[in-house]
Order: C-alpha cells, then structure tokens, then sequence
C-alpha cells in the first residue's frame, strides 16, 4: 500500500508542478482516468504530508476547468486547494474572479477581504474595485444562468457527457455541434465525435476553437486523417475565427515573422485569411503524418524547406 501510495505521490507531484499546457495536452482522458484517481488515492490516505501537495494539485484542476470555460467547476476546484492550503493566494485571488464572473459578488467580496489580512500587496493588485463597482451596482455576470452552452461545458466538467447531449439536443449551430463533439469524445465514442466536425464543415459562418475543444479531443481522434482533413476543409473556406490553434512555433515564424499589433476584437480580413492558412498548413503535415504519405511530405518540404517538423517527418517516413 505504501508502495503504491509513493508511485501515486511521486505521480501526481510531477504533472502537477509541470506546465498548465503540459495538463492540457495531455486531454480529458488522462486527466480522468489517471491523475485524477492517483490524486483522489492520496486525498482518501490522509496523510499530513501531502496536504501542500494536495492543494496545488487542486489548483491546477480549477486551472483546467477555468481553461476550459468552466467557472463554476474551478471555483470548486480552489475551494477544495483552500482547505489544504488555507493561505493559497494564487488560489484565492482566481476564486474570487470566479465568483465575479458568475454573479456571486459576496462570494467574492468575502474572498477578497480575507485576501486582503493574507497578502495586501497581492491584493491590491487585484481589480478589487471593479469586483465592488459589480457588487454595489449589480451588474449581470459574464456568465448568464441562462447560457445553456455554459450549462453544457459545466456539465462536461463534471463528467455528465450525456446531460450534454440532452441539454442542447435540439441545437444544430456550430457552437453546440462543437460541444457535442467534445461530449462524444468524453464517451470514447471517436465516430459520433468526427461526425458532428463533419457536419460542422458543412454549415456556414465562424468556427471558435478553444482550450476546450482541443482538450477533449483525444489520440483516437487526432491521430487519424479524417479529423484532420476536415480542419483542411474548413480552413480552406477560412471558417476559423479567433479562437485556440495547435500551432509549431515554426509555423507562426514562417507565415507571419512579424505579426506586431493584433486587435483580436477588430480582426482584419488579412489577418483572418493568414490564420487559417496556418491551419490548412498544419492539417496538412498531420494528414502526412497520420498517413504516412511521403509525396505530400515532400510537396509540403518543397515549398517551406526550413521548417524543422516537415525535415523531422520526411526523415520518419522514408524510413
């Protein structure tokens, strides 16, 4: 037990003091079926010992869930990393803003006060006046009660996949397709996940990706070409919005080495068209790679002969 108990510490310790894009690359599955338990063995041992360990861990599951639009879930997620680690600033300063956006402004006014007797220079570097003009002057909340796909992610947080589905049943926009997807994905059903990116290549208008549609979308899907030629198919209609993109570092340089000033609210037609040539270059270079297919590693090497990954994947598959 206690050998086990060690394998479960030394595991959750080392994800969790890596990178928050380490968590969220990792995906949904991982995060389910193997951090999650390994932390849930230590809470349930109760060990004096871990308890630092166990609210660091904790905040980093409300930084997941806050990634994945999922306030209510993360405030949770803080409040369980404060009973182990009572004086966690980073944790009560993004409780608070999780109450604030959501409408619990005495939540988090409470919060702030006992951030105030904890850390005054932290602090007062919070937009704690902006927390009380929305308490004294009741503004609505960034997050409305009666946004049923903020409904829908809350429920994928807290693992109901199928109140997902039966939520926005009847719903057949992108946003609701994209979050039905991401349920299907969290079933382990990879068709029902590529069918719903498959109609949603056949509507019209914008397509957002966030954290959320990436950390759902598993190895069963994102290694096969056909979710892959459906992202070439919509960034050739430059469907993609501002939004969430897996980009190479070298993609970025080499479309774009001096991307300057980006008004992400007032986005260019230029700057559109660049991201999603981005996109179609990335779906690209996966499709070869998910297909093993040289020639179009070779085309792609042809036309960007500096970029890192398509040398690394020529290499690969001549092999």
């Amino acid at each position: 037990m206690k050998t086990s108990l060690e394998k479960d510490r030394k595991y959750v310790y080392w994800h969790t003091h890596r990178s928050l894009s380490c968590a969220m690359n990792l995906g949904y599955a991982w995060f389910k079926t193997r951090y999650r338990p390994a932390l849930l063995r230590l809470e349930q041992a109760n060990y004096k010992k871990d308890r630092v360990l166990l609210g660091d861990s904790y905040c980093l599951i409300g930084e997941i869930h806050f990634m994945n639009g999922c306030p209510k879930a993360a405030a949770k997620a803080y409040q369980k990393c404060l009973e182990y680690t009572p004086n966690h600033v980073y944790a009560m300063k993004e409780l608070a803003e999780r109450y604030e956006e959501i409408g619990s402004y005495e939540k988090c006014m409470s919060v702030l006060i006992e951030l105030l007797h904890v850390d005054p220079v932290e602090f007062n570097r919070y937009l704690y006046r902006d927390a009380l003009d929305s308490f004294v002057d009741n503004l609505p909340p960034f997050y409305e009660n009666t946004d049923i796909y903020w409904q829908a992610r809350e429920k994928l947080a807290q693992d109901k996949p199928k109140s997902v589905l039966r939520l926005i049943n009847k719903k057949r926009t992108t946003k609701a397709r994209q979050l039905k997807a991401c349920a299907y994905a969290a079933m382990g059903d990879s068709q029902g996940c590529l069918d719903q990116w498959g109609q949603i290549a056949n509507l019209k208008g914008s397509i957002e990706m966030t954290y959320g549609d990436w950390f759902y979308i598993e190895d069963y899907v994102w290694n096969g070409s056909a979710f892959w030629e459906i992202m070439l198919s919509c960034a050739k209609q430059n469907r993609f919005d501002s939004g969430v993109m897996p980009y190479f570092e070298s993609i970025w340089n080499e479309c774009r080495q001096d991307p300057g000033k980006i008004d992400i609210f007032n986005e260019s037609k230029a700057q559109r068209i660049r991201r999603n040539k981005r996109m179609a270059l990335l779906s690209q270079y996966h499709i070869s790679r998910t297909n093993r297919d040289l020639k179009l590693a070779e085309k792609l090497l042809k036309r960007h002969p500096n970029w890192p990954e398509f040398i690394e994947l020529k290499e690969k598959l001549s092999k």
